[in-house]
């Protein structure tokens, strides 16, 4: 490919460069510089070698542009949370997946969580989309996620069978880092009151179709910490709770993917749910 783009590219100098004005007052017939039919021909190779310029000028903008700067820690739950077409590269959100694995020592990540906030290099946001504590590659992974939020990037946190307190954040090197404090291994329960509500007024959440009561049915009971603006509530409990944490931001989703009641909308299926995504995820990466 390298050497493919180095032929072009020698191909595109060749004909756009300036050439030396000719010695010859008068050039030769089969020299075809002074023809009609030479003119053509060289006419023709400039437009040739501008198309190739623009061909690789757009393949390396496209590149660039396509830089992986989210990362997604995919749990049992990632489908719903977060919908594949939620960031794309023209939008500048180009995420890489990292899958949770139930090995028999316990669930770790397919790619190995960075150990130095140096290997987080690049990234913009993270998401954990129903991830345990054990998966970020033991403390000095949990120190890494904790300082990277804390010199400016962003990071979303996603409820679920194995998050937050049952996926014991409770205490963990990182939590300090969230809006919320868990409340241990027991945190889910079945929501009482499942239609989702606006708490706090926000540009998130602003001029969507509340009225079509999205619903919520097992949530994580949380505590919002002071400063932590409560966005949504399901009945009176914290659904979507943000804050920050240092130079960063953070948002906790306490609701999870499991089944609603037949006649009901879960709020991951809720027409308006990835335009409120879109808009959080934004938010995250604003400095």
């Amino acid at each position: 490919m390298k050497k493919t783009f180095r032929i072009l590219l020698i191909f595109a100098y060749s004909q756009l460069r300036p050439r030396p004005r000719s010695l010859t007052p008068c050039p030769l017939p089969w020299q075809g510089r002074g023809s009609r039919a030479g003119r053509k021909r060289t006419h023709a190779g400039k437009l040739l070698a501008v198309a190739v310029l623009a061909v690789l000028l757009s393949g390396t903008l496209t590149a660039a542009s396509a830089q992986e700067n989210i990362l997604v820690l995919a749990g049992l739950g990632n489908t719903a949370y977060v919908p594949a077409k939620l960031f794309t590269p023209a939008l500048g959100m180009t995420p890489r997946y990292s899958y949770l694995a139930n090995a028999l020592t316990g669930f770790v990540l397919d790619q190995p969580f960075p150990k130095k906030l140096e290997g987080l290099r690049g990234l913009e946001l993270i998401v954990l989309a129903d991830v345990p504590a054990s998966a970020f590659n033991g403390l000095m992974g949990r120190r890494a996620l904790r300082q990277f939020v804390e010199i400016g990037q962003g990071l979303l946190v996603f409820g679920g069978p194995f998050a937050l307190g049952k996926g014991e954040l409770e205490d963990c090197a990182f939590e300090d880092a969230l809006p919320v404090t868990t409340t241990g291994p027991w945190d889910l329960v079945k929501a009482d009151n499942p239609v989702v509500k606006v708490g706090k007024p926000s540009p998130i959440t602003n001029g969507l179709h509340w009225e079509q009561k999205p619903v919520i049915s097992y949530y994580q009971k949380v505590i919002p910490k002071p400063g932590a603006e409560v966005l949504l509530k399901c009945g009176e409990a914290p659904l979507l709770v943000t804050g920050t944490y240092g130079e960063g931001r953070v948002a906790v989703f306490t609701g999870t993917y499991l089944e609603a009641a037949k006649g009901q909308t879960l709020i991951f299926d809720w027409p308006d749910y990835a335009t409120m995504l879109g808009r959080l995820t934004w938010w995250l990466t604003q400095r």
